[in-house]
């Protein structure tokens, strides 16, 4: 689940920005090694030190140094990484006034992005920077200079297909609204002034947030208005409603035909199983009293399985909330308007988040983000099921619960670690195959760059390399025991999300880098059926739906609309149940076949993606069970 409450960040915008949706308490991995350049002394306090012109001086020549370093040596080859290289790099050009370095690095950017829509807004605001400066000499808080950018911004803006840039414009926009000096002094004390205290080496990501912090506080912040001017009046002057594509294209299954039952599996953060008592499979050999009756390792398998953040065994299907439970309803309205600003919509409760950040002191902030973080978890598995059989009387569900470390401080994700949650993996897949499940939603992901933070966070793993090779290694081990377990169950049709990541489904991000025979990768759309600014693509990604305000239950009873590429891929699900409950005898790569070939062709920017159909792809399955005249 993301957390996206940033500021413009240099991919989308040309500039860079703390990420307030989630404080990044990845304290101090050492730069041993990395550069060898001495080390001033820095000042003691955070606020001080980003306020320091000689400081972040010092700091931008040391990451210029070391980002040069790993660019020069070739290390970096994946698409994805040296995107973020150049990035940060467009980052130093800009605070050290070398402007014609970072125009041709933003050319560099626009080459590497694949999404026509990040592409055409990467380096935007730079570029009317960096024109803003050529008209006159005054600084960015002056009005002859504000003028001149917003000129400059407004015809850049013109310029552009609204088609292919609305999402990225309106989410941009709505991010902008909740950036704010408090917002992102908050970020730095939370991720920052740790190390400081200790007296220990900032590590690289720790001068990264310092030099987005400096610069959106000297250039960002006195434009926020003139931005939002013309991003506002941009928006306004075509905004339309968008087609909604999809009631058209719905299928409902009916209980009066004869069908077949379906065991789907929703392996997610967990599921409030009182509201689908009616569909639920159950273990015929256990029961809820406390006990694992059946000796199969499980305590109360009735329903289902759980494994908390460490990879062990627990029998809470539902993610337990702790003392947050009290404050849930206030945390509910949060989460919609966290979704909201995520996915760049204007609405109340957007309004009212964005209010309640602004009055929010600073010293509570991380700890009311964590609490965020937790609620969305705690909704996201139930949403999801509701999604996986709406309109599927046939489905059977059983649930499979993961945890993620939603702690400030997350714990080391050392080989130990790995290895459980290597453990956890296999035990599960292995768990649904003797409960003879069908489908199985992971509308989740883990990534490379998860562990790489972790290892920083806790001062393990050397140098720079040296953490990144060891985070390999960790890494290597969850992949290859999910990839084993998940082509190992060839009966079983997995379908996964692409990601939000907004970018590449690259290798370091796992289910979605995988291609199996078994495995349906799922990007999302909107309710028009174009490509949604979070979403994550690549050459895995097959099939897309719509994962923009998407309404389903969550715990409780109540609704509530949410977006991502998880309620895409839920969608997808949806369909390879229905399509199993028609024909039982499809196998994995069958329901593949069915969905990509009902699935709808569309030009988005310079590819080609396929729309799901669900109408269509029932269509060729019940078309498939007729028998020709005479047999």
């Amino acid at each position: 689940m993301p957390i996206l409450l940033a500021a413009l960040v240099v991919g989308t915008a040309g500039c860079a920005a703390v990420d307030q949706g989630k404080p990044q308490v990845t304290q101090p991995a050492e730069h041993r090694g990395d550069s060898g350049a001495a080390r001033k002394p820095q000042p003691a306090d955070v606020v001080e030190l980003v306020r320091s012109q000689a400081a972040m001086a010092e700091l931008v020549s040391r990451r210029r140094a070391e980002l040069e370093a790993q660019l020069a040596s070739g290390t970096v080859q994946d698409q994805a990484g040296r995107l973020r290289l150049y990035q940060q790099l467009v980052l130093c050009d800009l605070l050290e006034q070398r402007y014609d370095e970072a125009l041709k690095r933003i050319e560099k950017i626009r080459a590497l992005e694949e999404k026509p829509g990040r592409r055409l807004v990467a380096g935007l605001f730079a570029q009317s920077m960096i024109a803003a400066r050529g008209q006159v000499s005054t600084g960015p808080v002056s009005p002859e200079y504000r003028q001149a950018f917003q000129r400059e911004l407004a015809r850049r803006l013109r310029e552009l297909p609204w088609t292919l840039v609305a999402e990225e414009i309106q989410e941009i926009a709505a991010e902008l609204e909740a950036l704010s000096e408090d917002g992102i002094l908050a970020a730095l004390r939370a991720g920052v002034q740790p190390t400081l205290d200790r007296g220990e080496p900032l590590s690289s990501e720790q001068v990264t947030a310092l030099l987005q912090a400096h610069f959106q506080l000297r250039e960002r912040l006195p434009l926020r208005e003139p931005i939002l001017q013309v991003l506002n009046e941009t928006i306004k002057a075509h905004r339309e409603p968008l087609p909604d594509i999809w009631p058209a294209r719905s299928v409902r299954l009916s209980a009066d035909e004869p069908l077949n039952y379906v065991a789907m599996a929703v392996w997610d953060t967990g599921v409030d199983v009182e509201l689908f008592k009616p569909i639920l499979q159950v273990n015929p050999t256990d029961w809820l009293d406390g006990l694992d009756n059946d000796d199969n390792g499980y305590v109360d398998d009735f329903y289902g399985i759980a494994y908390d953040a460490d990879g062990r065994p627990v029998p809470e299907l539902l993610l337990p909330l702790g003392e947050v439970a009290q404050r849930f309803g206030q945390l509910m309205g949060h989460l919609e308007g966290l979704f909201d600003l995520e996915a760049g919509i204007e609405s109340a409760p957007a309004r009212v988040l964005q209010q309640h950040l602004d009055r929010l002191p600073p010293e509570k902030l991380p700890r009311f983000l964590e609490e965020l973080n937790l609620a969305a978890d705690y909704v996201h598995g139930t949403h999801v099921a509701g999604l996986m059989v709406d309109g599927n009387p046939w489905a059977r569900l059983i649930v499979a619960r993961l945890t993620f470390d939603r702690r400030s401080m997350p714990v080391a994700r050392a080989a130990e670690w790995a290895q459980r949650r290597a453990e956890m993996y296999r035990e599960t897949v292995e768990y649904l195959r003797q409960r003879r499940v069908r489908v199985v939603n992971m509308s989740w992901a883990e990534s490379l760059r998860d562990i790489e933070k972790s290892l920083e966070a806790h001062a393990v793993g050397g140098s720079i390399s040296e953490r990144r090779d060891s985070a390999r290694k960790i890494f290597a081990i969850q992949r290859e025991a999910l990839e084993k377990a998940i082509r190992d169950a060839r009966e079983i049709l997995f379908v996964c999300a692409a990601g939000n990541g907004d970018g590449e489904a690259a290798a370091e991000t796992i289910p979605a880098a995988f291609s199996l025979p078994n495995l349906l990768v799922v990007g999302a759309v909107d309710r028009s059926g174009a490509p949604a600014s979070l979403t994550s693509f690549g050459p895995t990604v097959q099939v897309w739906a719509n994962g923009v305000e998407v309404e389903s239950v969550i715990p409780g009873g109540r609704r509530l609309k949410l977006s991502g590429s998880s309620m895409a891929a839920a969608a997808a699900s949806n369909l390879a149940g229905k399509l199993l409950a028609i024909d039982p005898s499809l196998k994995p790569p069958e329901l593949i076949r069915f969905i990509c070939e009902g699935a709808e062709p569309r030009t988005a920017g310079s590819r080609q993606i396929l729309l799901l159909n669900p109408k269509r792809s029932v269509e060729l399955v019940r078309k498939r069970l007729v028998k020709p005249p005479g047999d």
